[in-house]
């Protein structure tokens, strides 16, 4: 039976049917409520009216009553197990139910059914997307592309697949396709395109998309948050500030808009205005576990490290990037001497993140602290490894040579930071005193 046959069955009990057409046009009006109570007295009356269950069913979804519009769809498979729509709708009310597996076998089997039916591929596409499975979502998406050139629901999800495997050209295409397909919508593809622009790192290309979404709509407050964004990234403080200054105005719980505008503060210094934000973002979220980190470390910058302590420590809780909290709550220990506390963390954040130079250089520190000098030397190595043009940890690990009572390592050391920095007045000068001591000469470098 085709899904005509199932949508338009009229039921021979003339009782039954006028039911159903009531029901059918507080459906179209969108008065759901009294759309159910007709569709199930056609129900009562006429148990086998698949139309009124079908519907019924959709009702239910619109009104977030999953389990209700299941059981419905169900009926209509029981009734009709070769009918492809039925399951892709039933998929769908999976979906919203976050039964993701569950919504692919249903589109799965659609697609069995009907393999030309495009809108199941976009279907199943989004449920992979939800599942963070983004090559097949791409792979069904194009498929479903291939079917129906006009499927802008396929391009969208692609798109945003593309992203979350960061290849924001193809995105960038096809939210292009998109802003030409469904021009009613440009605002909101101009906005995503603004974002894959800011994500590759094409901040003017950003601007300009964010600067079409805003003529669009000038109440887009995402729009404004997300051109401050790229503003930011292209250190226009600033302007960063403006624009998530009047995202806020438009949306004032806006959380997100609160704790960037308070990065952006915190990149000009204002430190304590920057705290005033990222209370603000808590105050709308208390679980919010990137605020908590980024007042965390705010409050480093303000030299209140029992406060930083505090507050990293509620972000390790809630979740946030873990390397990133430990990292900087064990920068908050070291600031308090309490070095085996901070060494302990950030081995944790080297754990998580063993590829980043940062948290090496800034264990090294702390076991340089203590006068673990050869643990300092061996972490400052490593940093070395992950970013060998660093002059500052070429210094640093020649104070630990020097401390070590490894001269001629420093020497080294202090000479290599010279050639990557022929400014570096601190190896230039600890240079001098090594080569005083020695009486070394060195023509590598001009003292």
């Amino acid at each position: 039976m085709s899904a005509p046959d199932i949508w338009d069955m009229v039921s021979s009990n003339p009782t039954a049917r006028a039911a159903y057409e009531r029901g059918k046009e507080y459906f179209d009006s969108e008065d759901y409520e009294n759309a159910l109570k007709e569709f199930a007295e056609a129900v009562r009356i006429d148990p086998e009216f698949m139309s009124a269950i079908f519907y019924r069913g959709r009702a239910y979804k619109i009104k977030g009553l999953y389990d209700d519009a299941i059981r419905d769809y169900s009926e209509v498979v029981r009734y009709d197990p070769g009918f492809a729509g039925i399951y892709c709708y039933r998929g769908a009310a999976y979906d919203d139910k976050e039964e993701h597996d569950n919504a692919i076998n249903d589109y799965t089997e659609a697609i069995r059914l009907d393999p030309q039916y495009s809108v199941a591929l976009s279907n199943r596409a989004r449920a992979y997307y939800a599942k963070d499975d983004y090559e097949n979502a791409i792979k069904d998406c194009t498929e479903a592309i291939r079917l129906n050139a006009g499927n802008d629901d396929a391009y969208f999800i692609r798109a945003l697949a593309f992203c979350c495997s960061s290849q924001y050209e193809n995105a960038i295409n096809d939210f292009t396709e998109l802003i030409r397909l469904d021009p009613e919508n440009a605002v909101h593809y101009h906005h995503h395109r603004g974002k894959a622009y800011n994500d590759n790192g094409q901040y003017d290309e950003a601007i300009n998309d964010y600067n079409e979404a805003i003529r669009l709509d000038p109440t887009l407050e995402v729009a404004f948050c997300y051109r401050a964004d790229a503003y930011r990234s292209k250190e226009l403080y600033e302007e960063a500030i403006s624009d998530y200054s009047e995202a806020i105005r438009l949306d004032p719980e806006y959380r997100s808009a609160y704790n960037r505008r308070g990065l952006a503060r915190r990149h000009m210094e204002e430190y304590e205005a920057a705290v005033h934000d990222f209370n603000e973002a808590i105050r709308i979220d208390p679980d919010f576990a990137a605020a908590y980190h980024n007042r965390g470390q705010t409050f480093i910058s303000l030299e209140q490290y029992d406060e930083a302590i505090s507050d990293l420590t509620e972000a390790i809780r809630l979740g946030s990037d873990g390397a990133d909290s430990y990292l900087w709550r064990g920068i908050a220990y070291a600031n308090k001497e309490q070095c085996e506390d901070a060494i302990g963390d950030i081995a944790k954040a080297i754990a998580l993140e063993p590829n980043e130079p940062f948290h090496w250089h800034c264990r090294g520190l702390a076991y340089a602290e203590i006068q673990q000098y050869d643990e300092a030397i061996s972490d400052f190595t490593e940093a070395m490894k992950l970013a060998p043009a660093t002059d500052v940890i070429y210094i640093e690990r020649g104070h630990a040579y020097r401390l070590w009572n490894q001269p001629n390592n420093a020497i080294e050391d202090f000479e290599m930071a010279l050639i990557l920095d022929p400014e570096n007045e601190e190896a230039r000068e600890a240079l001098r005193e090594l080569l005083g001591e020695s009486c070394g000469t060195t023509n590598s470098v001009v003292l």
